[in-house]
């Protein structure tokens, strides 16, 4: 389902957005394709595992601008 839903927004994200789904490390199996495709690089994306709860995928265009902005937000 997270494919599927990525997939929709996809056409509405604007440059630089950020995406994060939840529970990556706790239902592998059920997130695997939408896993397999944000970290292929030939879809654009560059990804992250943070090792918060059961885990959170953050995906971006720009990762690290982004995560450095929201580091300073949680600081």
């Amino acid at each position: 389902m997270y494919l599927d839903v990525l997939k929709l927004l996809m056409p509405n994200l604007r440059q630089g957005a950020g995406v994060l789904a939840d529970d990556v490390t706790l239902f592998p199996d059920d997130v695997a394709c939408y896993l397999d495709y944000v970290r292929n690089p030939a879809n654009g994306f560059v990804t992250v595992t943070l090792p918060l709860d059961d885990g959170i995928e953050y995906l971006g265009d720009d990762m690290l601008r982004q995560f450095h902005r929201l580091l300073h937000q949680v600081l």
